[in-house]
């Protein structure tokens, strides 16, 4: 199974509800206001921001991340990132938001 990928609404959806799981919202800060959130517990690091990388590589390797945005591409990048930079396990949200409130 790849840790690295991308994965459905409802495998998200199915994925968030397990104990270890981080949800990650990379999208801005308005954004976040102004469309749907997952979840109220969400960590929100903004990608744009010039500091997200340094607070993306301080978070814990360890864990599990579910990551999401307004239009796919940032979640991948992140992903990507979160890879190339020895964290254990980070999937995106394919279809962006758009596709999680399909499932509402």
């Amino acid at each position: 199974m790849d840790n690295f990928t991308k994965i459905s609404a409802i495998d998200f959806k199915t994925e968030l509800h397990e104990w270890d799981k981080v949800l990650l919202d990379v999208r801005t800060p308005w954004e976040a206001q102004m469309f749907w959130v997952i979840e109220n517990n969400q960590l929100l690091i903004d990608i744009y921001a010039q500091w997200a990388a340094e607070k993306i590589l301080k978070l814990d390797k360890t864990k599990k991340y579910l990551i999401y945005c307004h239009s796919w591409s940032r979640s991948t990048t992140v992903r990507n990132f979160m890879k190339q930079n020895s964290f254990k396990y980070a999937k995106d949200l394919e279809w962006w938001i758009d596709a999680w409130n399909l499932l509402k």
